[in-house]
This record gives C-alpha cells, sequence and structure tokens, in this order.
C-alpha cells in the first residue's frame, strides 16, 4: 500500500467519525477501533510515522470540527457527563414506574403490570 491511498484511507475513516461527533451522535466504538488498528497497521508496515499519523489527526480533527484536538479536549474537561443525561425516570421508585414484583422459583423478576 503506498502512502498517499493510505492517508487517504486514513482521513476518509477519521472524516467519518468526526463528523458523527459533531452532528452530536457518539462515534461509534468499534469504527474508533478499527481506525486505530488500522493506523496501527500502516505504522508497524512503515507507511507513515506515530508523529505523521499524530498531525494527520490534528489536520483532520481541525477541518471537520473546526478546533485543535488539545482545545477539543479543554472544552471537554468542563462539562460533567452526568449534566447531559436525564436521570429524572428513576427518580420515582420502580413500583411507582409500572413494574411489580413476580416471584418464580427461579429467583426475582420484574415484570410490566397487566
Amino acid at each position: 500500500m503506498n502512502e498517499k491511498r493510505f492517508i487517504s484511507e486514513v482521513t476518509r475513516r477519521l472524516t467519518r467519525i468526526y463528523e458523527q461527533i459533531k452532528a452530536g451522535q457518539p462515534a461509534e466504538t468499534t469504527n474508533l477501533h478499527r481506525v486505530e488498528g488500522f493506523m496501527n497497521a500502516g505504522v508497524f508496515m512503515g507507511v507513515l510515522t506515530n508523529q505523521q499519523l499524530n498531525e494527520l489527526i490534528e489536520k483532520v480533527h481541525q477541518d471537520v470540527l473546526g478546533i485543535s484536538v488539545s482545545e477539543r479536549r479543554r472544552q471537554n474537561q468542563c462539562h460533567w457527563h452526568h449534566e447531559t443525561t436525564d436521570y429524572s425516570s428513576y427518580e420515582t421508585p420502580t413500583y411507582e414506574r409500572g413494574y411489580r414484583r413476580q416471584y418464580k422459583n427461579s429467583g426475582v423478576t420484574l415484570c410490566p403490570e397487566k
């Protein structure tokens, strides 16, 4: 595999991941692991160095999201995950949420009320 083709493929894969993030969706872990493995394979085969890959990641990140990786990390440190998650449905006990306990020989299970 030549260097230009490899760079093109890494750019395509990273762009897809960053566009998901930009759209407010979490990046799929499967795709993240595949890109990481693909980049590690490129380093192993001597197509690119880690430094060149880091520069490519920075460039694609800047192009798609409009900010540097380090700047985005600083921004994300300010946001707590629990602030974006709505836990209000868990504030009421389960028996008030329409579930009742049903005892069987295998143990306790929850089933919806009928």
